[in-house]
């Protein structure tokens, strides 16, 4: 398994095969998914939480800029976010352990390793 360092994730053989074969097209993305316990929002006691957050690397495409997220990051995000929401993919009330307690927080990080449209 993975394991963390720092800011980097050391991955195994499998892994790193699993990344070098696998595409949509010519775009090439890794997607890296986290998970912690948390306090839910009050207005909704009984559901976890899914944050999507993308990363455009320059290194992908020269037309991507380092630092702020631009408007193709954020819209990117939200259109994941909102067709996950949408379609029901995730049950955000399967997300509590314990109501106004305890409940899973889960993060998506999608990075775009090389852009082709």
């Amino acid at each position: 398994m993975e394991q963390r360092l720092g800011n980097y994730w050391r991955l195994t053989v499998n892994e790193k095969k699993f990344v070098e074969k696998v595409q949509l097209g010519e775009t090439r993305v890794m997607s890296f998914v986290s998970a912690q316990l948390v306090q839910p929002y009050k207005d909704r006691p009984n559901e976890g939480t899914l944050s999507i957050f993308t990363e455009f690397s320059p290194m992908a495409d020269p037309s991507f800029e380092p630092g702020r997220p631009g408007e193709s990051t954020i819209e990117l995000g939200r259109l994941i976010d909102r067709g996950l929401r949408e379609s029901r993919a995730i049950d955000t009330e399967s997300l509590c352990i314990l109501s106004a307690k305890l409940v899973w927080a889960i993060r998506v990080d999608i990075h775009i390793l090389d852009n082709a449209g």
